[in-house]
């Protein structure tokens, strides 16, 4: 006796969702959402003492005068008459980059960073998913020793492999070779070894105030964004990663 095999038709419904992405921006906190999770602006009935262009202010992606979406965990506050824990009114969006930091590479963010941040990334288990191991510290940098060896001048620029060390008596480089512009003058044909870092004493994350910024200079632009609110590593860590702004 043949049995049939049986078809499951909830598993193309099941792969069509993966493929679904959250596209929707929320005007309030600038987060990405999936459509089903967002309600229409006009659809909100708020307290007369909050208004919803003071709070919904993220529009860079809408047409002049166009209404946009609302997250339901924003609506749900101003529903109630209050700002929501994560709306941009409150400090959450990220200062624009100047146009010297736009397009830099790993290499050069690390070259004019005045943190470089130190962590252990091994295969964890069978699955060989990727974790951290060990502690997560950042050194502090000179970015006056490393910027001597910058151009000062257009006539002196050069293209040219550069290697960033943890020590320069070691052998293995912390990044791949990448190519950046470096004074032809102070170095070799065969490139450049730079170790920024070596000698200084590594700072704890949780002591080294302002981190983030110092470490991050493409993501921040340098600038620590001022809160209006407390928030929490883990919130901030969520808010950033659904963030509408992937820098």
């Amino acid at each position: 006796m043949l049995l049939k095999k049986q078809k499951f038709p909830y598993k193309r419904g099941l792969t069509n969702k993966k493929k679904e992405m959250p596209t929707i921006i929320c005007t309030c906190c600038a987060q990405l959402f999936f459509k089903k999770s967002t309600v229409h602006e006009l659809t909100l009935k708020t307290d007369t003492s909050l208004r919803i262009s003071d709070v919904c202010i993220y529009r860079s992606h809408l047409q002049e005068n166009e209404s946009g979406n609302v997250c339901s965990t924003c609506a749900n506050h101003l529903k109630k008459g209050k700002v929501p824990h994560f709306a941009v009114v409150n400090g959450l969006l990220f200062e624009p980059l100047p146009e010297e930091l736009t397009g830099l590479t790993t290499l050069e963010e690390r070259l004019v960073s005045a943190r470089i941040p130190f962590m252990q990334i091994r295969e964890l288990g069978y699955q060989k998913q990727l974790g951290l191991k060990g502690n997560c510290v950042n050194v502090p940098i000179d970015i006056n020793k490393t910027v001597t060896c910058l151009p000062r001048m257009d006539s002196e620029d050069d293209t040219l492999l550069v290697q960033l060390m943890r020590r320069m008596n070691e052998e293995d480089d912390l990044t791949d070779q990448q190519e950046t512009l470096l004074t032809s003058g102070f170095v070799a044909d065969s490139g450049i070894k730079i170790a920024p870092g070596e000698g200084n004493i590594p700072l704890s994350l949780t002591l080294d105030e302002d981190m983030d910024v110092l470490a991050f200079p493409t993501a921040y632009g340098g600038k620590q964004r001022i809160f209006k609110v407390k928030y929490t590593p883990v919130e901030m860590a969520k808010a950033e990663t659904r963030s509408h702004d992937r820098r």
